[in-house]
């Protein structure tokens, strides 16, 4: 049979009068900013280079003699599900005993930024190197194969896995924090006292979408 009752209570800030008086529904939209992760967005993968020197390259950019390097960047979607902005908004990550400021994704807000009621920005974690020579000989205009390029990468040092520091990535590829594949954390600081928290795990290999970040069990 229909119940109206259960029915009422499935929609959030619906209000049942029982005799004089009203009950309210829990389940609205936090009166106040409110973090989380945008689930339908999730994790967006976005191609980067850095650039690193080399006395014996062959390729001279106006950044030098050297080669400009292929990573793929993954950056975490964060929405503000609250009804006031959420201000002051700083992004972290933390592994064991240390915690390393990342960026934003919006190039003036980099540091710090708001996130409106109902919106969206992207936080930027951590870019993985992308072993492809077709992407590697576009950007160096050479003809290398697989086996050349990864010859590059082993004979320079080119890390797997660079971070952003607060400024974003930097195009000079030393510039940038080097991280290992494992668990960690990503914390959002804001105006609310209690920061955001999402547990992740930085896999050793990327995906066919070029995503490598997933979420970790709390």
């Amino acid at each position: 049979m229909f119940n109206p009752f259960s029915a009422a209570v499935t929609a959030a800030g619906f209000a049942v009068n029982a005799g004089s008086k009203v009950i309210q529904i829990v389940g609205k939209r936090s009166s106040k900013a409110k973090l989380d992760l945008n689930h339908i967005r999730g994790i967006n993968p976005i191609l980067i280079h850095c650039f690193i020197a080399d006395t014996n390259s062959p390729v001279v950019h106006p950044d030098g003699r050297g080669y400009k390097i292929p990573y793929l960047l993954n950056r975490v979607a964060i929405k503000n599900n609250g009804k006031l902005p959420a201000e002051f908004c700083e992004g972290y990550i933390a592994k064991d005993d240390r915690k390393d400021k990342v960026s934003w994704a919006v190039p003036s807000e980099r540091v710090r930024t708001s996130i409106q009621p109902e919106s969206t920005k992207e936080l930027e974690i951590a870019a993985m190197l992308y072993l492809n020579p077709i992407e590697f000989n576009r950007l160096n205009q050479t003809l290398f194969d697989t086996s050349q390029y990864r010859e590059v990468v082993l004979q320079l040092g080119i890390p797997t896995i660079i971070s952003p520091t607060q400024s974003g990535i930097q195009i000079v590829l030393s510039l940038n924090r080097h991280i290992q594949p494992g668990r960690c954390t990503i914390e959002i600081n804001y105006v609310d006292p209690d920061p955001l928290r999402v547990p992740i795990i930085i896999n050793p290999q990327m995906d066919e979408r070029g995503i490598f970040i997933t979420l970790a069990d709390k």
